[in-house]
């Protein structure tokens, strides 16, 4: 048997370093990169987002608190400053759940909600004055919005490429699109139904490769041992999808592609915490019978992470949640060269 040790352009256009293996199970890097501790004592922090072109003045990373349901703000170029609060906590009455944040351009940035009794999924807008934060929650405009025929709406993932937004749903199974443009709501429409397509589904978080095709990681059942990375294109949905990698990995919540070397990174709560972390994913190439395979290494060990993103300079920012009501959650932040 032969396995390449030279970088492997996939036929979705992605490229991520091959290791010489012999399986394809999770395993552990060595020298483990130094974490640092950003922010104490957050109410479990759920979602990460970096501002488009970085900011003038006011901060380029944003916290969403699923506790709160207010947005932190971080000037990643001055980590001392602390956070801001950028828009404030939602009212105890609020309908809607944990918010998944992405940025349209430098000033907007749309948040993403699903109602807290799955009758439905939104789009927000808030436009970011910095000059005026705290921003209040009747400053956001309805963008974009979605109402399942049947079965209950959960939200489980957002991700935005140019004019086109994302939204993964979880047990609802689909993958919900649209054209975030000007005027009034339009509707999100559902265009690749997972379980359906790779006889997995549930799918867990999404992204797009550097190429621009829609990443995903499904798991099915929660109970399972593993998930697989699908590789759907985002616009001509084919009947089976461009790729799929089963991962030994379960409990997937946040991908993210490091801008520096292009490598590709998951955040596993695994309910084994044992298991918890920031995992690369490897792709390996097996030439003799022209099979790919995905193996996870893990290069951060983290108890409960719930969201990765890089900043520009290649530094991963990593969420993690702490336990629900006891504002213990952390931001947490690893230096360049991932």
């Amino acid at each position: 048997m032969v396995r390449s040790s030279t970088p492997l352009r996939m036929l979705v256009g992605l490229t991520l370093p091959l290791w010489i293996a012999t399986t394809a199970t999770a395993q552990e890097v060595a020298g483990t990169p130094e974490v640092q501790t950003i922010a104490e004592g957050l109410a479990r922090p759920c979602n990460l987002a970096l501002r488009l072109g970085g900011s003038r003045s006011g901060p380029n990373l944003m916290v969403a608190e699923g506790d709160t349901g207010r947005v932190l703000g971080l000037s990643t170029r001055n980590l001392d400053g602390g956070l801001v609060e950028v828009i404030e906590p939602a009212a105890e009455s609020d309908k809607w759940g944990d918010a998944h944040l992405v940025f349209r351009s430098r000033n907007r940035v749309l948040m993403a909600q699903a109602a807290k009794d799955g009758s439905a999924i939104r789009v927000v807008e808030f436009d970011i004055d910095d000059d005026s934060l705290p921003m209040s929650r009747d400053e956001q405009s309805l963008r974009l919005e979605y109402q399942p025929d049947s079965g209950t709406a959960e939200l489980t993932g957002l991700t935005r490429e140019s004019d086109l937004l994302v939204l993964s749903t979880g047990k609802h199974q689909w993958l919900l699109k649209a054209k975030i443009r000007s005027g009034p709501p339009a509707e999100l429409e559902p265009f690749i139904r997972t379980q359906d397509v790779t006889e997995i589904g549930s799918p867990r978080t999404v992204t797009f490769s550097r190429k621009g095709y829609l990443v995903d990681v499904e798991q099915g059942e929660e109970t399972a041992d593993g998930a697989t990375l699908v590789f759907y294109h985002p616009v001509n949905i084919a009947e089976e999808p461009l790729l799929q990698l089963p991962i030994e990995l379960s409990g997937v919540v946040s991908l993210a592609y490091s801008p520096e070397t292009g490598n590709l990174y998951a955040a596993s709560r695994a309910a084994d915490s044992s298991q918890s972390g920031v995992y690369r994913l490897d792709a390996h190439y097996d030439a003799s019978s022209g099979d790919q395979s995905c193996q996870a290494v893990r290069v951060v060990e983290v108890e409960d992470p719930t969201a990765l993103v890089f900043d520009n300079s290649g530094a991963l920012f990593i969420a993690t949640a702490g336990a629900e009501g006891e504002s213990n959650g952390n931001l947490l932040r690893v230096a360049p060269g991932l």
